[in-house]
């Protein structure tokens, strides 16, 4: 794995030297997207597209009514397995 790493980015620098482009070793972090942000694109990319209207509608009630109050502002990088236990627990507490 080390060498197949090593010869992608052996090819990686040549490539950028042949063109005359500059070697970047790091990228710009891009931006995570809160969980609301990547559940609503989810909803809207896959499941219309993938799932029942029933099913569709479900999983926007379960977003809507439980996910997005408690976590709709927590970057995906920061929702922990604390949170999702937290959140579970709450749910089996209601039912």
């Amino acid at each position: 794995m080390a060498k197949a790493f090593a010869k992608n980015f052996e090819a990686k620098i040549k490539g950028a030297e042949t063109n005359g482009n500059p070697v970047v070793l790091s990228q710009k972090e891009a931006a995570v997207p809160t969980l609301k942000e990547y559940a609503d694109n989810w909803l809207k990319t896959y499941v219309e597209d993938n799932c029942k209207p029933s099913t569709a509608a479900e999983y926007r009630r379960v977003c809507n009514g439980h996910l997005y109050p408690t976590l709709r502002q927590q970057r995906l990088d920061e929702v922990t397995r604390g949170n999702t236990k937290q959140l579970v627990a709450t749910w089996n507490s209601l039912a």
